[in-house]
């Protein structure tokens, strides 16, 4: 009888932990769609929610690191949001950088636990991107360092992913002194061979004929990044800062 019993208590034990366990998966889904529709319609308060969703998870979980990376992403989707909805080139409330600061810390995190996670160093790429962006020259030196060493990371891990390969052309257009707009051009136009389609290596171009002064070639640039991928709003802002 106490055998059954014991049987019993498993069944039910084991049936509630897998139910939290679905529970779970289907948050973190329903979490990284959010971010998804989120970016897309440039909604804010939807991207708060999902830190929220993301940072809920983490705390019965501390040390998984895809809700890590998924909670650092989150961030960096609100961040990026506040910077494209602002009026000025970046958002300057200082609330941006708050998040930008936070994914980084929990990025740092996630590279402890495990220092084989690519997208984790593709990520952190982009978040020192914006942190640079924040805090201008000189402090921007600061951060060169952690920069190149984001991209060092990514290329041990994988050194032909075509996301890896656009942190490298796009470190290099932005080296100090800035390089040559035809030789910058040339880097993304490597990579452009291996991914025809994809959009941000057209903004990344764009952004480099911008600020050499070429405004057509910024524009044509522009313009296709925007034709392949409707909802990449940095073309959109950047297009119409161009033409203000």
């Amino acid at each position: 009888m106490k055998r059954v019993l014991f049987g019993g208590l498993l069944s039910v034990t084991v049936f509630f932990f897998l139910g939290v366990s679905v529970d779970a998966q289907m948050s973190v889904k329903a979490l990284k769609l959010d971010i998804q529709k989120g970016s897309k319609s440039l909604d804010c308060l939807l991207l708060e929610k999902t830190i929220k969703g993301f940072e809920n998870l983490l705390e019965k979980k501390p040390e998984d690191t895809d809700l890590l990376y998924y909670t650092a992403k989150a961030y960096f989707a609100a961040a990026d949001c506040l910077d494209i909805t602002s009026k000025d080139e970046f958002d300057k409330s200082g609330k941006g950088e708050e998040k930008v600061d936070t994914a980084l810390e929990i990025i740092e995190e996630l590279l402890e636990i495990n220092d084989n996670y690519l997208n984790a160093y593709i990520l952190k790429y982009y978040l020192l991107e914006k942190k640079i962006t924040y805090v201008g020259f000189p402090m921007l030196l600061k951060y060169v360092g952690d920069w190149s060493s984001a991209v060092a990371g990514a290329q041990k891990i994988s050194p032909k992913d075509i996301n890896v390969l656009l942190l490298k052309a796009h470190e290099a257009s932005s080296g100090m002194p800035r390089p040559p707009v035809d030789k910058s051009i040339a880097g993304f136009e490597e990579v452009l061979k291996k991914a025809p389609e994809m959009a941000d290596i057209y903004f990344r171009m764009g952004v480099v004929f911008d600020k050499g002064e070429q405004k057509d070639n910024a524009e044509k640039n522009y313009l296709k990044a925007i034709s392949l991928d409707p909802y990449h709003h940095w073309a959109k802002k950047k297009l119409k800062e161009m033409n203000k």
